[in-house]
Parts: C-alpha cells; sequence; structure tokens
C-alpha cells in the first residue's frame, strides 16, 4: 500500500530522482518495501563501518520514525530529510561540513549535527580516524569480495534448495517459503564489503574532484574530466549476461542444452534487477532465445576500453584517482552480485504468489505485489487477509512503446551532459522498461536512465541517450565502457524521440539533434 504524506513538508521531504536509476517510476510495493529493508540494514552496517559511536547512532537513529523508500502516489521515494540527518552523524560533519557534504551527495547546508555534537577536535580525530579504516579495509578488500561472493552463494543456495526431505523448493509449505524469503531479504544487511566500497568510492571521489578544481578546472569540466579518468577500470559483464554472450558466440556447441542449461543458473533473474515484479527469464524462454541470436550480431571484439594516463599532480591528487578507477569496478562487481540475490527474492516472491493463488487466497500471481513485505510473510505464515488489499488488483506492467517517426518534424537539438564521447546517428528507440524482445540493433536507445539490466541492449545501441545522470551514471559509466557515445541529462529526450523518430548523438559536445 502506499505510504501517506501528511503534511506540505512531510510530502517535501520525498524524491523519487535517486531512485529512478534502479526502481524506473512505478515499482511494486513490494519491491519498494524489499529495498527499504535492505536500505535500512545497510545504513546501520555504514554506520558501523565508520565507527559512529553506538551510543550515538541509537539515540540518534535517522530511521526511526518511519520507512526510508516508500511508495507515495503511485511513485517510489526516497526520504532525503532521512538520509541528510545520516549524513550529519558522520565523522567529521562538525570539523568538515564541507568535504562531508561533498561525499555523501548532499547540499552544505543539509549537514546539521545533533545539537550536543562532538568538540570539533574530536570529530577531527575521527575523520582521520575513519580515512585510515577505509583505507585498511582497501588492503584486504579483494579477499573480503571473495568471502563475501561465497556468502552469498550459500544465501542464494540455501533460498533455492529443496527441503531436507527432497522436497521441491516450489511444493514446501508457506512458512517456509515465507522464511526463505525474509532471510533473503536480510541479505544485503551483513555486506560490510558493499559499505566499504561505496564510503571508500565516494571519498576517493570527493577528494580527486576537490584537486582537480584545486588546479583550475570549472566545477563541471572538473567532473567530466573526474568521470573520464576514473574510467576503464575493468568493469565486468552482469554473470547472466556474460554466460548467455558465451553461449551466443558458439562456445557451447548445443545451444538448445546450454540454454536449457543456463535457465537451470539464471532463470529467475531479469530485464530489471531490483523490480521483483518483473517477469523472469524462466517464463520468458522465447525472448532469451532470441535476445542471444542478436548477441551472435554484436561484434565479438569491441575497442578495449583502456584507462586514461593519469595526469601529473600532486601525490594525493594521483592517489585518488586511482583508487576511484579501481573501486568503481569493484563496484560494479557487487551490482553483478546483487542481481543474483534480487533473482532468489523473485524466485521467492513469484513461487509465494503462485501459491497462494493456487489456494484461492490471492487473485492471481500478479497480487502478490502489491502487498509489503511485511503483509505478504504474516499472509503466508498463516495471517488474515486484510481486506484493505485482497482482493488485489493485478499489478499492471508498464508498456513498453516503441520508436515512432514524425517525417518532417522540424529538427530540435537538445543539450544535456556529455557522458561518453563519439558520434552515432541512427533511428529512435523509446523505452520504458527493457525488454530483451525489442529490436535496438544500431538504433539510439532513449529512456529514462538505466541500471543493470539495460546493458543486454546497451550493447547493442549506436547511442544512448537518457533523461537522468550524470557522468558518474551507470548508462555514462557503461557507454564508456562500451566504446558508444552517450548523452545523459537531456530533458524531454523520450517525448522529443517519439516525435522526430531519428537522431543523432554527438557525446563529446553533450548535444543530441532530434530529427537529423
Amino acid at each position: 500500500m502506499d505510504q501517506p504524506a501528511s503534511t506540505s513538508d512531510d510530502h517535501a521531504r520525498w524524491d523519487p530522482a535517486p531512485l529512478e536509476e534502479s526502481l524506473g517510476e512505478d515499482a511494486s510495493v513490494l519491491t519498494v518495501s524489499v529495498v527499504d529493508r535492505a536500505m535500512r540494514g545497510w545504513w546501520d552496517t555504514m554506520a558501523r563501518v565508520v565507527g559512529v559511536p553506538g551510543r550515538r547512532w541509537a539515540h540518534h537513529l535517522p530511521h526511526a520514525s518511519g520507512p526510508i523508500v516508500a511508495r507515495i502516489e503511485g511513485r517510489p521515494m526516497f526520504d532525503t530529510a532521512a538520509w541528510a540527518r545520516f549524513v550529519s552523524l558522520m565523522p567529521g560533519a562538525v570539523a568538515l561540513p564541507g568535504r562531508t557534504a561533498d561525499m555523501f551527495g548532499v547540499a552544505r547546508a543539509d549537514v546539521r549535527p545533533p545539537a550536543r555534537e562532538p568538540a570539533r577536535l574530536l570529530d577531527l580525530w575521527r575523520a582521520r580516524r575513519m580515512r585510515h579504516r577505509l583505507r585498511r579495509g582497501e588492503c584486504t578488500l579483494d579477499a573480503d569480495l571473495a568471502r563475501f561472493d561465497a556468502w552469498l552463494d550459500r544465501a542464494v543456495e540455501a533460498a533455492l534448495a529443496p527441503g531436507e526431505d527432497g522436497t521441491k523448493c516450489a511444493e514446501l509449505p508457506l512458512y517456509a517459503l515465507a522464511a526463505r524469503l525474509d532471510s533473503m531479504a536480510d541479505t544485503s544487511v551483513g555486506w560490510e564489503a558493499s559499505a566499504l566500497v561505496e564510503l571508500a568510492n565516494a571519498e576517493a571521489q570527493a577528494w580527486a574532484l576537490r584537486g582537480l578544481i584545486a588546479s583550475g578546472l570549472p566545477p563541471g569540466a572538473a567532473l567530466l574530466e573526474l568521470a573520464r579518468l576514473t574510467s576503464g577500470g575493468g568493469a565486468a559483464l552482469p554473470g547472466h549476461v556474460e554466460a548467455l554472450e558465451t553461449i551466443a558466440r558458439g562456445a557451447a556447441t548445443d545451444a538448445p542444452g546450454a540454454i536449457d542449461a543456463w535457465m537451470e543458473v539464471y532463470g529467475w533473474a531479469s530485464m530489471s534487477e531490483l523490480r521483483l515484479e518483473e517477469p523472469p527469464f524462466r517464463a520468458r524462454r522465447d525472448a532469451v532465445e532470441r535476445w542471444c541470436e542478436r548477441l551472435r550480431e554484436v561484434p565479438s571484439a569491441r575497442p578495449p576500453m583502456t584507462a586514461p594516463e593519469l595526469p601529473a599532480g600532486p601525490p594525493d591528487l594521483v592517489d585518488a584517482l586511482r583508487r576511484a578507477r579501481s573501486l568503481g569496478a569493484r563496484r560494479e562487481h557487487i551490482a553483478r552480485e546483487r542481481a543474483r540475490a534480487h533473482a532468489a527474492l523473485r524466485a521467492c516472491a513469484w513461487t509465494l504468489g503462485e501459491r497462494l493463488t493456487s489456494d484461492g487466497v490471492l487473485e492471481n500471481v500478479a497480487s502478490v505485489f502489491d502487498l509489503s513485505l511485511p503483509e505478504l510473510l504474516a499472509l503466508a505464515r498463516g495471517g488474515a487477509p486484510d481486506p484493505r488489499t485482497l482482493p488485489v488488483a493485478p499489478h499492471a506492467q508498464r508498456p513498453v512503446p516503441a520508436a515512432s517517426c514524425a517525417h518532417g518534424s522540424v529538427p530540435v537539438q537538445s543539450v544535456g551532459i556529455p557522458a561518453s564521447t563519439g558520434v552515432a546517428s541512427g533511428p529512435t528507440v523509446v523505452l520504458e522498461q527493457p525488454d530483451p524482445d525489442t529490436d535496438v540493433d544500431g538504433a539510439v536507445l532513449v529512456c529514462r536512465a538505466t541500471d543493470p539490466g539495460w546493458l543486454p541492449l546497451m550493447m547493442r545501441a549506436s547511442a544512448i541517450v537518457t533523461e537522468r545522470g550524470g557522468p558518474l551514471a551507470h548508462a555514462a559509466i557503461v557507454a564508456r565502457e562500451l566504446g558508444i557515445p552517450a548523452v545523459v541529462g537531456v530533458a524531454q529526450a523520450r517525448e522529443l524521440a517519439r516525435q522526430h523518430g531519428y537522431a543523432t548523438v554527438d557525446g563529446a559536445a553533450g548535444t543530441v539533434d532530434f530529427g537529423t
């Protein structure tokens, strides 16, 4: 159910922008409630990693009053006021408020430590200690990520394994399926490696940006230069894409059998990793086969993304740039693993939906996604249905609009943020959600924002244009890795693309000429 926004001030603190890249504009109630639980646990982990004193954190717990992520007026929203309170508890918020604000991406005025704030010298000591903690963590990061991968392997296997008596996962009692869903929803709480990577990367990016500005670059140019210099860290494809690409390249001799084996491992994944309501691949085998066929047409030897040479400059700047490049690749590694966790969550949710539908509790499988996580768990454990939510109308999947051409329309040039160099022209394909059935070969892909689920489409496009994001957004990073032009932050890009049907993208200039 949607969360109420009781007052204008309360409503103003909720912002959809931080979630649009990963959740889109209409994520289901279940997806939003799972993301909220993960976010709350991740904040607790982050506070522990940076060394916020336990008593201070407990006394000023920034998310004690309600959800961090909520569905308001049909849209997933993020509580920016809670985030500002969270940042205000970080080491350095008193002694180095400007640097703390830069590191966590908030306005300087929003950093407001509690009234009983620590002494400036004590807070400065804590900020330096936090930096040393992050540096020490980076020294063992590869080993920590290996342990993280192994831990997640066990969690996913436990979520999908048969029962002790050999009963198939889909046939387990409802309470057992609910326990598995509950356990998977808590997996992100212990992701200390994820918190460390995010914090260390943010700290390195903030130091590098300040160093570039100090060298004489204007802030906007410095941000673009930072994006360029930190590219080429070696980010890998998501596991399900990498495996299917191997099949498409002909490495597997028995393609049908290879796809069957692929389905066994990746069948619960989807094109939108965080949206649990997104149909899994196992329900769309024909689309997967067509996706595989199209991957065969993608050049097998794209020009490799070489890491730009770091400029000669102060040692602190060069070190920050080198760290940001390495940590960015590790951040993408964690995103790959997160997709596996959400595939297991999707398996539990869809299985529960099928079972509750067959028992006559829900109207259909899609209705399960209009329940919050606590409501679904209570229902699966024998609780009474809530008359406010059951029976529930099916969750409507947003239709995927096709590209439309308006011949003879007056060309329009839009200016956005340069994200990846190069020039490309082609028909526009406008998408609201990624779909493997969509033909984007050689076309300009236009969308609101992207996440890792969009990668199979991005690999076949000639250029990428998004309405949201900056030089460090997912679309910008992936476009640079793929070597295709991209412009982000283009206002009304989808509408213009539908009107004109054709576009020329200049990734260096940050311009998109619709209609030419």
